[in-house]
């Protein structure tokens, strides 16, 4: 038996005749299906089944199932009801972030540039082009913080900004700074930071953009 919202969702309004709902599971989740509902034998419930279904009229939707064994009076099993909820908007919202994140880290991975990600100014995530500018592991740049490896040229000016971008009145600025090396050099560096915010509008992370300049700058001063 079925409410009306599930005959509109399979096209079934019509129908009267007995349906096997297994009939619409998409092949790449038999198993899984075999497997949900084993569970839901042996346990009499079933909870955040997600499968894909592939309905009459051809189109393929993503649902979401909770439901539970009906019982008699002698706990035999002679039935199963169950809740459906058609999440397949939501699961294409999640494969095409998933897609967007898995495209933004090639980027990033493969930028010229060099590019930290700070929370509370300690670094959790580095790209191969500064880890090779600064002769670090990602592990052991990790342990540091953004300020412990580098110095503004004008740590007035920068503290200032950065206090401006902490109380939300900035959500990006560009300063010189200079990087520490493993092997103790070091590098100028135009560095460009730029606020995280999340929807409530607080800054959750920050994330610095790094140019290396310092040939342009030796260049400069030899020319002066």
């Amino acid at each position: 038996k079925m409410n009306n919202a599930a005959k509109d969702f399979f096209g079934l309004a019509n129908v009267k005749d007995l349906i096997n709902l297994s009939s619409y599971v998409h092949e790449d989740y038999i198993e899984y299906t075999y497997n949900a509902f084993k569970s839901l034998v042996e346990v009499g419930t079933i909870k955040n089944y997600r499968p894909k279904l592939k309905l009459k009229n051809g189109a393929e939707k993503y649902v979401e199932v909770n439901g539970s064994l009906i019982y008699n009076k002698d706990r035999e099993p002679i039935g199963a009801q169950g809740i459906l909820r058609d999440i397949s908007q939501e699961t294409e919202i999640k494969q095409l972030l998933a897609e967007q994140r898995k495209q933004l880290d090639i980027i990033v991975e493969n930028s010229p540039l060099g590019i930290i990600l700070t929370n509370n100014d300690t670094i959790i995530k580095a790209n191969k082009a500064i880890l090779n500018l600064l002769g670090f592991e990602e592990g052991e740049l990790k342990t540091q913080s953004l300020h412990s490896i580098s110095q503004a040229e004008d740590e007035t000016t920068a503290n200032s900004l950065m206090q401006r971008m902490n109380a939300g009145e900035l959500d990006n600025f560009s300063v010189v700074k200079k990087f520490t090396k493993k092997d103790g050099g070091y590098i100028q560096a135009k560095t460009s930071i730029s606020a995280v915010k999340n929807t409530k509008g607080n800054i959750d992370y920050k994330v610095a953009i790094i140019e290396d300049i310092t040939k342009e700058l030796e260049a400069k001063d030899f020319h002066l």
